[in-house]
């Protein structure tokens, strides 16, 4: 006899990481003042890296600020008619925290800060922890599908169960979607159209990873 099943497994972590995004920016309707005004603010960003990377222990594992851009553009009145050309100069910036109490009074004082937009802020484990737990769940999901094929031969009243296939997506046989094999992070939002640290929530989120296998299996 063959048995085909989905075997699954799921567990939370408490995140070890927090990705910030920041967006820094002025807008006028004169295009030096713009850029003059984002500079300025890039610039005391930029101090503000050199200052947490100088702690020991140093609060953050990475800091990027992307290089000034510009746009312009003419509203419209009510009336239809056009309006003197608006300028924008903007830059974005994203630090990674492994201090949360750090990232608590860095989005408290820079939240605060007239251009800065704090967008939202991503939980997350170190690289090295997702991978390891990633292969342990994935372990527990084939456990999950022997046990599963187990029950079913017992139930049918067949022998021992043989692995034949084993896939972490479907049988191209079997018709089903394929499904995401993990789904691993946690995000917190700002307000509508990226708010400032007021508009985030800063309590970590638990990480889920969830991996699903597909087997097949001969009875004896």
């Amino acid at each position: 006899m063959k048995i085909t099943v989905v075997g699954e497994a799921k567990a939370s972590f408490q995140p070890e990481l927090a990705v910030v995004h920041l967006s820094l920016g002025h807008e006028s309707g004169d295009l030096d003042r713009a850029v003059e005004k984002a500079s300025e603010l890039a610039d005391a960003m930029n101090t503000e890296f050199q200052n947490l990377r100088a702690k020991d222990p140093c609060p953050v594992t990475e800091t990027v600020l992307l290089a000034l851009s510009t746009r312009s553009w003419r509203p419209y009145a009510q009336d239809g008619s056009q309006l003197p050309y608006r300028h924008r100069a903007s830059s974005r910036a994203k630090l990674t925290f492994n201090n949360f109490r750090e990232l608590s009074a860095f989005i408290d004082t820079w939240g605060r800060e007239d251009g800065v937009s704090v967008e939202r802020v991503r939980w997350k484990l170190t690289d090295e922890r997702e991978e390891a737990e990633k292969s342990r769940v994935l372990a527990d999901a084939v456990a999950n599908a022997r046990d599963r094929a187990e029950v079913l031969a017992e139930a049918a009243g067949a022998g021992a169960v043989t692995f034949v296939e084993l896939s972490d997506a479907p049988f191209p046989d079997s018709g089903e979607s394929q499904p995401m094999a993990f789904a691993a992070g946690a995000m917190a939002r700002g307000a509508a159209g990226g708010g400032r640290g007021e508009g985030v929530d800063l309590t970590p989120e638990d990480i889920e990873v969830h991996s699903t296998v597909h087997a097949r299996f001969t009875t004896a």
